[in-house]
């Protein structure tokens, strides 16, 4: 999916055409990107649990534990059912229809951060298709920076 984005990315810079990003959000069906090339992440539906998980070339990372890895149209409801069947949770917030991305790069407050965090506190790994239409992946051992950005901290990352 990330290479169809990329694609996307290249395609609009090449051509001038306005884009526009849409993860899932409520009813996501009732909005829309009207004048411009969208990228609708809503269907990107993969989950993938890994109980012995190790973030991407990150020597210095705490001994192996358990994750999961989400495209980025899944949304809270989905997650947690998905977790249920095989005993886990996350946290996630309190509306089973919000993209769990989007909800937690936005901080992700829910019934579970008082114990385990907030939604940014619990990334740890994201493959990013930046604005210079590359793929990166971006944790606390490298591209540092990107991964500080998505979980809250304020660094500009648009330039073109």
């Amino acid at each position: 999916m990330a290479q169809h984005v990329q694609a996307t990315l290249r395609f609009a810079n090449k051509h001038n055409i306005r884009l526009t990003i849409k993860n899932t959000g409520h009813n996501p069906e009732k909005s829309s990107g009207y004048g411009s090339l969208s990228i609708w992440t809503h269907h990107m539906k993969h989950i993938e649990i890994h109980r012995y998980f190790t973030p991407t070339k990150c020597r210095s990372a705490e001994s192996p534990f358990g994750a999961a890895i989400v495209g980025a149209g899944v949304q809270d409801g989905e997650i947690l059912q998905y977790l249920a069947k095989r005993n886990l949770t996350t946290v996630v917030g309190s509306n089973m229809d919000v993209g769990v991305t989007g909800w937690a790069t936005g901080g992700g407050h829910g019934i579970l951060t008082g114990v385990y965090g907030m939604g940014a506190d619990n990334i740890i790994e994201a493959n990013i298709v930046t604005s210079q239409r590359d793929i990166v992946t971006a944790n606390e051992c490298q591209n540092s920076d990107i991964f500080w950005a998505i979980r809250g901290g304020v660094v500009a990352l648009v330039s073109f």
